[in-house]
């Protein structure tokens, strides 16, 4: 991920496998990350599972790039996918969190998105009052038509200088692959030991 316009990266927390909330020992969670946990987890399936960190990403002051609209919002670029090669189908997955205000996240030609199940083809905005949101991106690219480094698989906007939203469990995959909105960590082949 590629932090835009000044925009700043910082750990917020992360999910602590047998945490002091669900009856064990290592550690209280944050707020937010609880919150999260009992979004996408059974309650008998909270205390252990892989850590993670989230990430809190506050908007710099910049206002670079052509800015972002829906809904009587303006957006500017904060956060993107990092511009690397792409395979011409991939899909993305993060779960979302606005904090102060709402966030903007654009949809570039070739992609398709599922918010908390609900497909969007335009962009959208996830606001405060939304808490943690699933989003997957369904990116298709025609390789003869396109540049293949860009657009980026996401493009978060925010609204003003100093607005903060969360970021938990990013995962970038080849091909279009549908997720479960409560998947939390996607494993990789790099997952399991040779």
């Amino acid at each position: 991920m590629t932090p835009y316009n000044g925009a700043a990266i910082t750990g917020l927390a992360k999910y602590i496998t047998n945490n002091n909330d669900y009856g064990g020992s290592a550690g209280a969670l944050n707020t937010h990350i609880r919150n999260l946990i009992d979004t996408i987890r059974d309650v008998s399936y909270r205390r252990y599972g892989p850590e993670f960190w989230v990430a809190q990403i506050t908007m710099g002051s910049g206002t670079a790039v052509g800015p972002a609209s829906v809904d009587g919002l303006t957006g500017y670029y904060c956060l993107f996918g990092a511009l690397a090669v792409q395979a011409p189908a991939m899909t993305f997955h993060a779960y979302l969190r606005a904090l102060d205000q709402a966030i903007l996240i654009k949809l570039y030609p070739g992609q398709t998105a599922s918010v908390n199940g609900t497909i969007h083809d335009e962009t959208f905005a996830i606001a405060p009052a939304d808490d943690w949101v699933s989003v997957t991106i369904f990116h298709e690219l025609n390789p003869r038509s396109n540049f293949g480094y860009n657009p980026p698989p996401i493009g978060i906007y925010a609204q003003a200088s100093g607005d903060k939203f969360l970021l938990a469990c990013p995962a970038l995959m080849g091909g279009i692959t549908p997720i479960d909105d409560n998947i939390g960590v996607v494993a990789g082949y790099n997952s399991w030991p040779g």
